[in-house]
């Protein structure tokens, strides 16, 4: 039923307490708004009670995590910049690269420099009475938009892409979706969604404003 983040891995070897940091933020990241329970945890970082505590503690006080009045644990704004951070130099080291992760974090870092407000996993219910989800919220302006990071598989990029369009028209929010892949424009939804292919960090600094920008200019002109 839940996931065990580090399982995928099949570790045989020691983790560093840095890797050990950076499960248990992606555990709490991976449950979103909702939190996980200790116990939960402890089996998602593939941790036993004594080591948990220890590196719970931790987090909670550099503020990476917070604990709900629920007794669950949620990962904090400054908690995913720093997953992400920690996430790039562990891919670094290792010579592999995430690329999801490290665009979340950097959409994050842009936002800050643009000082912008944003919430992260925020459920929204739409006209339909259907409830929505979205990785990252923003308001520029009056209007909030909702940015979706769609990179993988050709199919699974368009399944996101689907699932977010549906997302955005139920809810009457705007949207951005970044993919790494090549998509066509899709008609009747030009100025509501933009779509940003960006294989790089690079190219996601000078695209992504410019969207945010582009997405509230349309609805001045109205």
């Amino acid at each position: 039923m839940y996931e065990n983040v580090t399982s995928y891995e099949k570790r045989t070897r020691y983790r560093s307490e840095f890797e050990i940091l950076k499960d248990i933020l992606r555990a709490t990241y991976s449950r979103g708004f909702e939190g996980v329970k200790k116990t939960h945890l402890m089996y998602m970082a593939n941790l036993n009670s004594r080591q948990l505590e220890r590196h719970l503690n931790l987090l909670v006080d550099l503020r990476l995590i917070a604990k709900t009045d629920n007794s669950r644990y949620k990962i904090t704004n400054r908690g995913i910049a720093v997953l992400a951070l920690i996430s790039y130099l562990v891919k670094i080291i290792r010579g592999e690269n995430d690329p999801v992760i490290a665009f979340h974090g950097e959409i994050l870092n842009i936002l800050d420099g643009l000082n912008l407000k944003y919430d992260i996993n925020v459920v929204r219910y739409g006209d339909s009475g259907l409830q929505h989800n979205f990785d990252i919220l923003t308001k520029v302006d009056d209007d909030d938009i909702a940015i979706c990071i769609g990179i993988g598989e050709s199919d699974d990029v368009l399944f996101n892409l689907m699932v977010f369009l549906v997302s955005l028209f139920d809810t009457r929010i705007k949207g951005v979706f970044i993919t790494n892949r090549e998509i066509k424009n899709i008609d009747g939804i030009k100025e509501n969604v933009i779509i940003l292919k960006c294989n790089s960090i690079r190219e996601l600094r000078y695209e992504l404003p410019a969207a945010l920008l582009k997405l509230t200019v349309n609805q001045t002109k109205h």
